[in-house]
């Protein structure tokens, strides 16, 4: 039985899940199409990230456990939201350490500036940026209709 942790970075068209021993050797990088997500409830994106990760596991080696979880999502925008998706995703992997924030926020974290604020910028805009408490202070992110000065 070997434990396992996992990244994974859920956007509007792709989805990258990077998977480690405990010990920081990379098993996996893989980028693959984001499906059946926006506009899905955060039970059936809990499933689908679920099933994405057992279908990605079951090939590397036998049995992996789950013993950490990150995941930037797309459409958490709130922090009761990426709580709302925690609390479905959690029964799925039980032994698992598991936060949820949003894909944007995740820009700061993953380089290792948990103070910083992420920035998309793309079409439209959405800056966020995370307090200490887990809240989060965001501008932009209404689409580009709107206009997004992020």
């Amino acid at each position: 039985m070997s434990d396992v942790v996992l990244g994974i970075d859920v956007g509007g068209t792709k989805t990258q899940i990077a998977i480690r021993t405990a010990d920081g050797v990379t098993l996996l990088d893989r980028r693959v199409p984001t499906q059946r997500w926006r506009g899905e409830s955060f039970e059936q994106k809990a499933r689908v990230l679920a099933q994405l990760i057992q279908q990605t596991l079951t090939p590397l080696a036998d049995p992996l456990v789950v013993r950490a979880l990150a995941v930037g999502a797309h459409g958490c925008d709130l922090a009761e939201e990426c709580r709302e998706l925690e609390r479905h995703l959690a029964p799925y992997f039980p032994q698992a350490a598991l936060r949820v924030v949003s894909d944007v926020a995740l820009v700061a974290l993953a380089a290792g500036e948990p103070g910083a604020m992420g920035l998309i910028a793309g079409t439209g805009s959405v800056a966020i940026a995370l307090t200490p408490a887990g809240d989060y202070v965001s501008a932009g992110g209404w689409g580009w209709l709107l206009g997004d000065e992020g």
